[in-house]
């Protein structure tokens, strides 16, 4: 994480809306073998769903690798641009307006960020962490799931560059790109977001508010001291942890003002100091300094401002306990 242009993101969800569907989903082989043996335990099915209901909750954890443009040094990024710039103008490469670019991909990028992803699960599994990577369609159906569950079934796949094409017909046909896949942003996101007012957004039939922590705790606290501090609040909660690579470039502005402006006050020449600490430690040791930003969010039915407000006063209050 020395190195500029890669970034973790770890993501963990905590809710109890989706359990009937997790418990269904879990149940299925069940029932299947049921029916193939014809016998009706529907009710039997029903009620332990509605009873695990009552001590289960719906959890998920994420960790997405990025790889971005900024891992080229400044000759390789200007050599792929106009590269790829020469390509389009030889194949006359259509625009891709309304539909997935098939040539915005920098081929470059793609040996860097494979050896990221290998090291990365080398290392989990050196700790004793478990994990998978997943396939770009599973890896697409729990981004649309994220977003939007109760819209999402748990077989959907999205149409990608290389699945069979839909034949289909374009309200306005300008280029052959107009019946090729269909934007991804679209499948992902299939249903439009509104702000309410600064504090709440509405996507679906779920409104959202966020909390984002600024001060972080003084002493490094456990991951589990949250969780048990939000499992009995009946809250549902989700986490995004966005640590990015080379965190001291992003400061140079920042260290170079408050060394200017350091004699003004206390304030300034702590962060004058706590930059140059960073710098040194960047330099001279093995460890890597990082930018880290941690966000909450939170959510309620449609229309229940007081309850969704209510469940971010709790969230706000367990944060603060844990640390924060």
């Amino acid at each position: 994480m020395s190195q500029p242009g890669h970034t973790i993101q770890v993501f963990f969800s905590h809710s109890g809306d989706m359990v009937e569907q997790d418990l269904n989903y879990a149940l299925q082989p069940a029932k299947e073998t049921a029916d193939r043996l014809s016998l009706d335990l529907d009710d039997l099915f029903a009620e332990r769903i509605e009873h695990l209901q009552k001590f289960c909750a719906s959890e998920a954890v994420y960790l997405a690798l990025w790889t971005t443009p900024k891992a080229l040094t400044a000759e390789q990024n200007r050599r792929a641009i106009k590269n790829n710039k020469a390509d389009n103008i030889r194949d006359k490469v259509p625009g891709f307006l309304d539909t997935q670019n098939l040539i915005a991909a920098i081929p470059q990028l793609r040996e860097g960020h494979d050896s990221f992803v290998q090291t990365f699960v080398q290392d989990l599994k050196r700790t004793s962490i478990l994990s998978e990577v997943l396939d770009v369609h599973t890896a697409c159906n729990v981004m649309r799931t994220v977003v939007d569950p109760e819209f999402t079934a748990q077989e959907w796949k999205p149409s990608l560059p290389g699945d069979k094409l839909t034949i289909k017909e374009p309200l306005e046909f300008r280029d052959i790109s107009d019946v090729t896949w269909p934007s991804l942003a679209r499948q992902l996101v299939p249903r439009d977001g509104y702000q309410h007012d600064l504090r709440t957004a509405q996507l679906g039939d779920r409104i959202y508010a966020t909390i984002f922590v600024d001060l972080f705790p003084k002493d490094v606290q456990i991951f589990s001291r949250l969780l048990a501090r939000t499992i009995n609040l009946d809250v549902p909660w989700r986490i995004s942890f966005l640590l990015d690579s080379n965190g001291i470039a992003s400061q140079g502005m920042r260290q170079t003002l408050s060394s200017i402006l350091a004699f003004t006050s206390k304030q300034n020449r702590l962060i004058a100091d706590s930059l140059a600490l960073l710098s040194y430690i960047n330099i001279n040791t093995d460890d890597s300094v990082v930018k880290l930003r941690v966000s909450l969010s939170t959510w309620a039915p449609e229309g229940d401002k007081d309850l969704l407000r209510g469940r971010v006063s709790m969230l706000s209050k367990a944060v603060e306990g844990w640390g924060s």
